[in-house]
């Protein structure tokens, strides 16, 4: 007997033998063998990448939360995957400490240089490099995170209420409600507060860095 994944359980499964001449023949019920119905399960997988270069960020947290909790590091790729029963919802939220993988060039005097010249309106951003710009995260760019940046490139303390070195991720959370199918780009971006040149790269790759040269 064939059960639908509805059916899901263990079940006792015992056979008989007929006669092909004397169909009337019939053998006694076998031993019974149990069977395992398991849910069906698909994948989901994705991959996070550096927002101006999409170079692959190794150990990101993958905190998984909803139906079943979980939680998955990415690899040297960048790439995370695992497998979700049928019909099961949750929320993947991506997260790195703050410094983590963070080099000496990576948040230079050329990224407050860049932060200032922005803030008054003498310097183009982009959308991504705007939020490495914005060092306290109150959704402004003013000359104050460029000096915050400043601050964090020279070796000083960090001032209370500055974000610089922390990781972001876009998106900050993805959704997957009643999976029936494969996800294989449940993918994010980094960006590193304070690395606003974007010349990030993970740590032993030859850095191309635009700061070095400034």
């Amino acid at each position: 007997r064939q059960h639908s994944y509805q059916n899901v359980g263990s079940y006792q499964v015992r056979a008989r033998a007929r006669c092909q001449e004397h169909t009337d023949v019939v053998s006694n019920w076998s031993s019974g063998h149990n069977v395992e119905i398991s849910p069906r399960q698909y994948s989901v997988a994705g991959t996070v990448s550096y927002y101006s270069n999409a170079e692959p960020i190794e150990n990101v947290n993958i905190d998984v939360a909803g139906d079943v909790s979980r939680n998955y590091l990415t690899n040297g790729g960048g790439n995370f995957s695992f497998d979700l029963e049928n019909n099961k919802s949750i929320e993947l939220t991506p997260s790195k400490p703050q410094n983590e993988d963070v080099g000496p060039y990576d948040i230079s005097m050329y990224d407050a240089a860049l932060t200032a010249r922005f803030a008054l309106s003498l310097e183009q951003l982009d959308d991504n490099q705007q939020l490495a710009a914005d060092a306290d995260r109150n959704g402004q760019i003013y000359t104050f995170d460029a000096a915050l940046i400043a601050q964090h490139a020279v070796g000083l303390e960090d001032m209370p209420g500055s974000h610089v070195g922390e990781w972001l991720f876009l998106p900050t959370s993805r959704n997957i409600s009643n999976i029936n199918s494969n996800h294989s780009s449940e993918d994010f971006i980094g960006i590193i507060i304070g690395n606003v040149h974007g010349g990030w790269a993970p740590p032993g790759n030859l850095r191309k860095n635009v700061a070095q040269n400034n």
